[in-house]
C-alpha cells in the first residue's frame, strides 16, 4: 500500500544522514508519535509507521555513550531506513484498542453506523433469528458506507462483513474440526470483532513490510 507517513519518514532520515542532525529527526518522531497517541493510530496511514517511530525514538533518546550501545543504535536507525527503502522485510503485531475519544470521534463522524453496529452487537448477545436478520443484511451493505475510510473501523468492518457474508450463505462448505454448530461458531466471531469495534476488546494490527510496500490487516 502507498502511505505518504512512510515517504516522508524517509526523507527525514535522509536529511539526518546528510546533515548529521539528531535533534530534528528525533523532533519529528516524537511529533508523529504525540499525533498517534492523540488519536490519529486509528487511520491506517499513521498506524503504518508506528513500529518504525517506535524503533528510531529508543535510537535517538538513548543518552549513552557507551560505544557498543552507541553502534547498536546506530544500526536500528539503519535498519528502519533498509526497511522503507525495500531492503529489509518485517512483521509487526500492534495491539490496540480504541479509546473512548476516537469512539466520540467515530460517532461524530458516522452516528448512524456507530449506532448499526452497537445495536446490532446488542441483539448477537441475546439472540438471533429471522426477525434480526434485516439488522444483520444491514451491517453487511453497510461496509463500504461512511466516512471512516482507511481506518482501523474500516478493516473491523471488513471482517465483520465477510463473517455475516458466510453466516447466510447456506450454500458455503463448512469444514469441521472438534465443531460447534455453524451459528455458535460465526456468532462468536461476530461478537469478537464488534467488540473490537465498540472499544470493548483490543484488536492485534498485523502489519507487514515487504519490499517497501506495507500490508496492513486484522
Amino acid at each position: 500500500m502507498y502511505s505518504e507517513k512512510i515517504l516522508d519518514l524517509k526523507e527525514k532520515i535522509e536529511i539526518y544522514y546528510r546533515e548529521k542532525d539528531k535533534k530534528s529527526l528525533l523532533d519529528y518522531v516524537k511529533e508523529e508519535l504525540a499525533r498517534i497517541y492523540k488519536g490519529m493510530y486509528v487511520e491506517t496511514d499513521s498506524l503504518c509507521i508506528y513500529p518504525l517511530l517506535k524503533k528510531l525514538e529508543k535510537a535517538l533518546d538513548d543518552e549513552c555513550e557507551q560505544i557498543d550501545v552507541a553502534e547498536s543504535n546506530r544500526k536500528e536507525i539503519e535498519s528502519v531506513f533498509r526497511i522503507i527503502a525495500g531492503d529489509e522485510d518485517i512483521k509487526v503485531v500492534v495491539e490496540v484498542g480504541l479509546n473512548r475519544a476516537i469512539l466520540n470521534y467515530a460517532v461524530n463522524k458516522d452516528t448512524w453506523k456507530k449506532w448499526l453496529y452497537g445495536y446490532t452487537y446488542s441483539m448477537f448477545e441475546k439472540f438471533i433469528d429471522n426477525n434480526e436478520k434485516y439488522l444483520i443484511d444491514m451491517v453487511f451493505q453497510s461496509k463500504d458506507s461512511g466516512d471512516l475510510q482507511n481506518t482501523i473501523f474500516e478493516l473491523l468492518e471488513g471482517k465483520i462483513s465477510d463473517l455475516v457474508g458466510y453466516y447466510h450463505q447456506e450454500e458455503c462448505e463448512l469444514c469441521k474440526l472438534y465443531p460447534v454448530t455453524k451459528e455458535q461458531q460465526f456468532k462468536s466471531k461476530i461478537i469478537r470483532y464488534m467488540e473490537c469495534y465498540l472499544g470493548k476488546r483490543e484488536v492485534d494490527i498485523f502489519i507487514e513490510f515487504n519490499k517497501g510496500n506495507y500490508k496492513i490487516s486484522i
